[in-house]
């Protein structure tokens, strides 16, 4: 709240409340040092501190992340590909969550289809650019590009 009333507006963009309610027990860990140490207010401080620096990390990775799908849409609109529904709730799912790979089997269980259209549709994507196909012992995976190999390889393959 200080640092939003001295004029530091960035902070707003900062949901302290979502750090704090992720880890309750060192933030009122933090408090009752303050007041068990004679109103030490390092305790707080220290934490306060780390909390913002987690914060910044994740307004980071958010921004990452949606700048990202805002370049592969604009990226894949100009090089005229259109995806169908399953293929970009699957991209979608993998800009949003930190893993990065599935099997035909996983992605037909998730969208309940037949074996041969989860492989078709993680092939196309392959073709895209949005996965590299790897073999795991019997089982091909199909692992997610980052942002920068994707933008590349729709480039490259599809826009001249």
């Amino acid at each position: 709240m200080y640092l939003l009333q001295n004029g530091y507006k960035f902070f707003k963009f900062f949901s302290i409340s979502s750090v704090i309610n992720e880890e309750k027990n060192r933030y009122y860990d933090a408090i009752e040092n303050t007041e068990v140490y004679g109103s030490d207010m390092t305790y707080f401080i220290k934490y306060y501190s780390s909390m913002i620096v987690r914060s910044i990390s994740k307004i980071k990775n958010n921004f990452k992340k949606e700048f990202g799908k805002r370049l592969i849409k604009d990226t894949l609109e100009k090089a005229g590909i259109i995806l169908d529904k399953r293929q970009s709730k699957i991209v979608n799912h993998f800009i949003n969550v930190d893993k990065n790979f599935i099997t035909i089997n996983d992605y037909q269980k998730r969208f309940k289809i037949s074996y041969e259209t989860a492989r078709t549709d993680l092939l196309e994507l392959e073709t895209i650019g949005f996965f590299r196909k790897s073999k795991k012992g019997k089982k091909f995976i199909f692992i997610f590009n980052d942002f920068n190999e994707i933008i590349k390889n729709i480039q490259n393959n599809f826009i001249y």
